[in-house]
């Protein structure tokens, strides 16, 4: 359920939710990358947290940005690290441009070669433009289904 100043977020993978601070990389815990959540993993496929635009992917897939209508920035960060790998873990199903609602999948990623690789699975979920366009957000609870609620952002 979304609203002018409420926007519901979807995990865009199963696993154990954290607040940001908690995530085990100083660029991501110390919101460098925006504010955000960060989430455990069990594994499966990716699905888009909103429903918008795909406006960046990474060169090496392990990040894919979106946008809203309303101009909110959701970026999906795949592991930490993870860009080492120059893309191989990672099967992106969607392009830059491509409009795609909230729980499509849109990607699917090998979390055992990553861990095999020496990298943390951790996924991060950030907000880059947060500082302009984000008041506040609630984590949902404790774990985190594929596709379902996962944060409650309060928009300014």
């Amino acid at each position: 359920m979304n609203s002018k100043n409420k926007i519901i977020l979807l995990a865009p993978v199963s696993g154990e939710l954290m607040p940001i601070n908690q995530v085990r990389d100083h660029y991501f815990s110390e919101k460098r990358a925006g504010d955000g959540i960060g989430i455990e993993p069990a594994s499966g496929p990716v699905v888009a947290p909103v429903t918008g635009k795909v406006v960046k992917i990474s060169d090496a897939k392990e990040s894919i940005t979106f946008q809203t209508d309303g101009g909110l920035e959701v970026a999906v960060h795949l592991g930490l690290d993870t860009a080492d790998l120059n893309g191989t873990p990672f099967t992106v199903g969607v392009r830059i441009g491509d409009r795609v609602e909230a729980g499509d999948e849109v990607a699917f990623w090998d979390i055992g070669q990553i861990i095999e690789a020496g990298k943390q699975p951790t996924v991060v979920i950030t907000i880059p433009n947060s500082s302009t366009v984000l008041d506040g957000l609630i984590i949902t609870g404790i774990n985190a289904i594929v596709g379902y609620p996962a944060v409650e952002l309060k928009i300014k």
